[in-house]
């Protein structure tokens, strides 16, 4: 087989002899599309056999029924591409059929152009925990035994594996700490160990389930060699979940074990014969009959928990519980704030995830030694690239009022000089190069209390005309819910954050009744009838059940947020340490003592957040960032350990360099067609006396071969 052959759909087109097809290789380094074709006409008699009877204006066939086709180009009996097939929205079908042909990235974006990460499956049974159905009890009398139980209401009591501390792969979500308003006007802080907690999905398992479901292998994936990848996550409240089809029986005794422990705290939650503590939730079962035994005196029996056991189904999590929000705009925003790159391979049906900035250190490159036929410098006006979150509106986003600001050492500073309703003043820790502002309530004017401002600005670089770029996701915004707070899991002065949520819940204990059902009765005459019988809780998140069947949690939609996971084992976090220095200075220390899910490396305080514990030196910072774009602003003073957290320092800043300094030089080059698809875009080119990324290759090939190729150079 000679000269240039297609494929699609597995059947060989016919091409006349003087056919030709213009393409382009994109560098995905800087480019959303990847390999391409510019339109191409394909005669159409001579391909029915795959175009049926698309141009019959009494067909049933439509444009999308031939659309994304698998297409194949050959050249000399060996295929050069494989991708997918593109038609316009709206073409005219005469003698031909006008197509585009897509590969690489192009194919794999197009793939997810429609896509909401709701559709992507689970590539595995998730099992969250179980919940309690069913309250079985019994009572012996004379021989005679009384049977019933009573029908609980899943959706309120369950048993959850909850995880504040391991990271992905180990599992593939975490649970968070919450805090919102109840009917009272109070803040309440429910914690991550509630029953149906939010099932915050880590990112990398998202995008493994992603390529599992489009049936991509993962031939290379670096997002692991910084360690907070492996703990970013989705922020929601949500538990979406199916039961389990079959159940079985758990004995009381194994309800004290499973439920008594696991929490926050390194005791036992207190609990006697008739309440206990499920996963947080104060769950009650009171049950009361009266009997007669035979030639004896009525008298009444009461059940409580330690009576019965339970009937019980799994519950496994569902894809659901990743974030209403579409793939593309995942993928875009990754790429925009971690300098990730998704590099496909239609041949291999393969894809690499990469950081742009460890190709950008390098400065290795391969030499192309081919005849440069002509080159020409092609000026630009320069822009200004800004990288932002989109949020105007926020005071944590762009907050740009320092006309009245005053620096301070640190947080404890800040602190110190004491929290004043009627204070209007800018104060910045120069330590972390946070920044602060009073806030007070807004129905009384008091209440003062300090939230930073304009932690998550945009950042700029370069002169000239804007090109934005925004990141799709919002960072998750927390509260230190630790000052004056009485709360069972923050005992002393631990420091606890919480994600604040916009619901109201009730302040007071909720009671429901229960179902009881007899499977076998006592002699009538032993028999009079139930007292009582009902089932009540009290948990943080406590609605009115006449209202609702679910918790206003369970229908919260908070967007694409994401937030890193800091818990380490089971207790990590920071505690206060009076008069540490012996000279009566008090400070926040490393400990192990809570979980965290932020957005920032470190505290307020400016303690690192580390998940082994206490090391020797501080943590290692290496592998931990910050979803600030940077973490100080420009004439502002920072200390230089805290300076360098900001995703721009970590991930972006080489670039960012890059693209605002870079020259483009266009080359005419006589190449063959196996040295124009070897190319290696993922390393810089020597070319002549140039040497830079090649952003993109042009040619035409026909029947003959190909034509001189037209490079584009990006060089320093």
């Amino acid at each position: 087989m000679k000269g240039i052959q297609i494929k699609i759909n597995g059947q060989w087109l016919y091409l006349p002899e003087d056919f030709s097809i213009d393409l382009e290789q994109c560098n995905p380094l800087f480019n959303e599309q990847g390999t391409f074709s510019f339109p191409f006409e394909i005669p159409l008699e001579p391909n029915r056999h795959i175009f049926k009877n698309i141009a019959d204006p009494f067909s049933d066939l439509r444009i999308e029924d031939i659309d994304k086709q698998e297409m194949e180009v050959w050249f000399d009996g060996i295929m050069l591409y494989r991708g997918i097939i593109e038609i316009d929205e709206e073409i005219e079908i005469e003698d031909t059929i006008p197509v585009t042909f897509l590969s690489g990235n192009s194919d794999f974006m197009s793939r997810i152009e429609e896509m909401n990460a709701q559709d992507v499956p689970l590539d595995r049974d998730i099992n969250l925990g179980y919940a309690l159905t069913e309250y079985h009890i019994s009572y012996t009398v004379d021989d005679s035994t009384l049977f019933a139980y009573i029908n609980l209401p899943s959706k309120k009591f369950m048993v959850y594996n909850a995880n504040v501390s391991d990271p992905y792969p180990i599992k593939p979500y975490c649970n968070v700490r919450i805090c919102a308003n109840t009917d009272k006007g109070k803040a309440t802080i429910m914690s991550a160990y509630r029953p149906y907690s939010g099932v915050c999905f880590y990112v990398r398992y998202f995008l493994d389930c992603l390529f599992s479901y489009l049936q991509v292998v993962k031939k290379q994936d670096d997002l692991g060699n910084y360690e907070d990848m492996n703990r970013l996550a989705f922020f929601g409240t949500k538990c979406d979940y199916t039961l389990s089809e079959s159940s079985r029986i758990v004995s009381y005794n194994d309800e004290i074990e499973n439920l008594m422990y696991g929490g926050e705290g390194s005791e036992p939650f207190s609990y006697n014969e008739t309440d206990h503590y499920i996963a947080s939730r104060k769950f009650q079962i009171y049950l009361q009959i009266r009997v007669k035994p035979k030639d004896k005196s009525w008298y009444d029996v009461s059940f409580g928990l330690k009576n019965g056991s339970y009937r019980v189904k799994d519950v496994f999590a569902t894809q659901k519980n990743f974030p209403n929000a579409g793939v593309k705009d995942i993928i875009d925003s990754l790429q925009t704030a971690f300098g990730i790159r998704f590099i496909y391979d239609d041949k291999q049906s393969s894809v690499s995830i990469i950081y742009i900035s460890d190709l950008l250190k390098s400065n290795d490159y391969n030499v192309l030694d081919d005849k440069i036929l002509s080159y020409k410098v092609v000026q630009s006006k320069r822009e200004k690239m800004v990288l932002t979150y989109g949020v105007s509106d926020n005071t944590a986003f762009n907050y740009g009022d320092y006309n009245n600001s005053k620096e301070y050492s640190d947080y404890n500073a800040i602190l110190n000089a004491g929290i004043y309703a009627n204070d209007l003043t800018r104060k910045i820790d120069v330590k972390t190069g946070n920044h602060y502002k009073v806030k007070v309530n807004k129905e009384t004017g008091g209440d003062p209390t300090l939230f930073e401002v304009d932690g998550f600005r945009d950042y700029s670089i370069g002169e000239g005309e804007e090109n934005e770029q925004t990141i799709a996701f919002a960072p998750v915004i927390v509260n230190d819910v630790s000052k004056g707070m009485w709360w069972k899991y923050v005992e002393g002065n631990q420091q606890a954050f919480a994600v604040y949520v916009d619901e109201e819940f009730t302040a007071e204990e909720t009671k429901q009744n229960a179902v009881l059902v007899f499977e076998h009765f006592l002699p009538p005459s032993w028999f009079q009838k139930v007292k009582e019988c009902y089932v009540s809780f009290k948990g943080e998140d406590n609605y009115d059940i006449n209202e609702t069947e679910e918790s206003p949690l369970q229908t919260y939609d908070p967007g694409l947020v994401l937030g890193i996971m800091r818990g380490a084992g089971n207790k990590s976090g920071v505690e206060y340490e009076a008069n540490y220095d012996g000279e009566g200075n008090s400070s926040w220390s490393q400990t192990v003592a809570n979980y965290s899910f932020t957005s920032d490396s470190c505290d307020n305080y400016g303690r690192f957040f580390d998940y082994n514990g206490t090391e020797a030196g501080g943590a290692d910072q290496t592998g931990r960032f910050s979803l600030k774009l940077v973490a100080g602003k420009d004439g502002y003073p920072i200390d230089s350990q805290y300076a360098d957290r900001g995703l721009v320092s970590k991930f972006l800043s080489e670039y960012l360099y890059f693209m605002a300094n870079k020259k483009t030089v266009v080359l005419t080059v006589r190449m063959n067609i196996t040295q124009i698809i070897g190319i290696d875009f993922l390393k810089r080119y020597k070319i002549g006396d140039f040497v830079g990324f090649i952003n993109k290759v042009s040619y035409t090939l026909d029947v003959n071969g190909v034509t001189d190729a037209t490079i584009e150079l990006y060089t320093l």
